[in-house]
């Protein structure tokens, strides 16, 4: 996609609100490509693959599958609107807050954070050719999150840097800094979120929360972390504030983390492994509005509708459309990647030596359903456009999801405890090689009086 987004990415319904409460500079609407707003407006459902542009070509993974590693991210910003929305609350702001052109972050349902939803993504990325967007290998396809994706998400202002002399003019204003941050030429985090919490007079209360929201939201960061200094001028003129392009800001913020190199994540994550054997996870925090990373998978991924999330059906701006309440676990991001084999001996063959013993099974199985009643309209096969099925796409999955073996001869056994654990629901955290002998006499009894468990 190109990042030439011009003003705002928003519906013209929209943009006569905003022209009417704003003035002359906001009478200019961006245009997106008629071909791409329509494939990136059509998001849902089957039409994934063409709406993110990138059809079903297979990339490299950055992290090859059998290198995938558990992961805790902590994602910066989520606690913000809680207490600004409370302050405002206290001052009777929120309903001005309602109207205000961030009115989408105050009127956005609930939302639960998953930094499990997060790293699984982040281990499913791509080499993207294009300069400042990202793609995942998610299914069989490829598909992109960039600056659009993250417009229609947002609906913030994309629009061009104010030129010197109207930039000069904004920041002329001393009076927040000289007033609740003794005259620092340098603020943090930290202490802006201390003044908008500790000061009384409503107005001000106002203009630090809105400073609050940009630093401590779009361009989440730790607190020790300097802030954009100028914003506390910006926002005593609100047609300039809202003027500023906070979101070409926050994209870059927010891009800048996501695009992180997860191969040295996880060559700390082993390094960590090395000097502290109870160490099960990489741990990292991504920056700036990361979150909408979850709100694009939601709308990318089907499976994770009904399940884990919610579809309010609002068009525009998308982060209206999603509520979420649960927060899918491992297992459950594993099920929706599509990995599904299960190895517990991952040192005995390498990656590739694996997939090619298994090629013909991917190729044979989908035409064995065919033939099975019952199943001939589902959808893992694939029969929509052509009645050829594609091939069965099997992974392996990662150690720390599969408990390995320590010797070789159990194999047939374990095979066995999987698929009981997997028919029953249940975790495969007991299927080790403590259990084994049991394992093997309780089948060999079994079969020998051929006893059928239900």
């Amino acid at each position: 996609m190109e990042a030439s987004l011009e003003l705002f990415a928003i519906p013209l319904e929209v943009g006569d609100h905003f022209r009417k409460q704003r003035g002359p500079r906001f009478r200019k609407l961006v245009v997106l490509n008629l071909a791409l707003d329509f494939r990136l407006w059509n998001w849902q459902s089957s039409s994934v693959s063409a709406s993110m542009g990138l059809g079903n070509q297979k990339s490299k993974l950055l992290v090859p599958f059998e290198e995938h590693f558990s992961g805790r991210v902590t994602i910066k910003g989520t606690t913000v609107m809680s207490k600004i929305k409370g302050r405002f609350e206290k001052y009777d702001l929120l309903e001005r807050a309602n109207q205000c052109p961030f009115k989408q972050f105050f009127l956005a349902p609930p939302m639960q954070a998953s930094g499990v939803l997060i790293h699984q993504l982040m281990l499913r990325k791509v080499k993207s050719r294009i300069p400042g967007e990202m793609q995942f290998f998610i299914g069989d396809s490829n598909l992109r999150f960039g600056v659009g994706e993250f417009a229609l998400i947002t609906a913030l202002n994309f629009g061009k840097e104010p030129d010197d002399v109207k930039y000069k003019s904004m920041t002329t204003s001393m009076r927040l800094r000289e007033t609740y941050l003794n005259n620092e030429a340098n603020v943090r985090s930290g202490e802006l979120e201390a003044a908008f919490v500790n000061f009384e007079e409503k107005e001000d209360v106002w203009n630090l929360g809105l400073c609050y929201l940009v630093d401590g939201l779009l361009m989440a960061q730790e607190s020790s972390t300097k802030i954009l200094m100028d914003m506390l001028s910006f926002v005593e003129n609100e047609e300039d504030f809202f003027n500023y392009p906070w979101g070409r800001r926050s994209y870059e913020r927010t891009f800048h983390s996501l695009n992180k190199d997860m191969m040295h994540q996880r060559e700390n994550y082993l390094l960590k492994m090395k000097k502290n054997k109870k160490a099960k996870e990489a741990q990292y925090t991504v920056y700036g509005f990361s979150i909408a990373l979850q709100y694009w998978a939601y709308e990318a991924i089907p499976k994770l509708t009904g399940a884990f999330c919610e579809n309010l059906g609002i068009k525009f701006p998308r982060m209206l459309s999603w509520t979420s309440n649960k927060t899918p676990s491992v297992k459950d991001c594993i099920d929706v990647f599509k990995i599904k084999k299960y190895d517990s001996d991952q040192t005995l063959y390498n990656a590739a030596r694996v997939d090619e013993a298994i090629r013909p099974m991917m190729k044979m199985l989908p035409y064995y359903l065919l033939s099975v009643d019952r199943v001939r309209d589902r959808d893992d096969l694939d029969l929509s456009i052509t009645t050829k099925p594609r091939d069965f796409d099997v992974r392996r999955l990662p150690p720390d999801v599969v408990p390995q073996t320590s010797k070789s001869g159990d194999c047939g056994i374990f095979v066995v405890k999987h698929l009981e654990c997997l028919l029953a629901d249940i975790p495969l955290t007991n299927v080790v090689d403590a259990v084994m002998q049991h394992s093997r006499d309780k089948l060999c009894v079994d079969l020998f009086y051929q006893n059928i468990e239900p």
